[in-house]
């Protein structure tokens, strides 16, 4: 989507910022699909009873989140996404599940 070059962002070293977003293509018709496992974080924020739902859902499911084997229902998930390179995984925004599910007061 943009890259900022490391003279333009030099507490960085230069970043990026990439839209990450799915489509599918039936026919001539064209459509938006959910993303593989991102939870729509806006969403599930602003909606405690979806947010206490997807918490079930992950706590039912440990054992396959363990092995790398689950899916989330497509209820839960972001059909459109922005991921920062700037401290590539270790960077926030990069971890979607971590403010939704935060310890209180940490």
């Amino acid at each position: 989507m943009v890259r900022f070059l490391s003279g333009q962002e030099t507490e960085f070293g230069g970043q990026a910022a990439y839209l990450m977003r799915i489509f599918g293509i039936d026919g001539m018709a064209v459509s938006e699909k959910p993303l593989e496992n991102t939870p729509d974080t806006v969403r599930l924020s602003e909606d405690a009873r979806l947010k206490a739902k997807l918490a079930d859902y992950v706590r039912a499911n440990a054992a396959a989140v363990d092995l790398g084997i689950y899916e989330l229902p497509d209820e839960f998930l972001a059909k459109k996404v922005i991921s920062w390179s700037t401290f590539g995984s270790a960077g926030l925004a990069n971890h979607p599940f971590t403010p939704l599910f935060e310890p209180q007061g940490v």
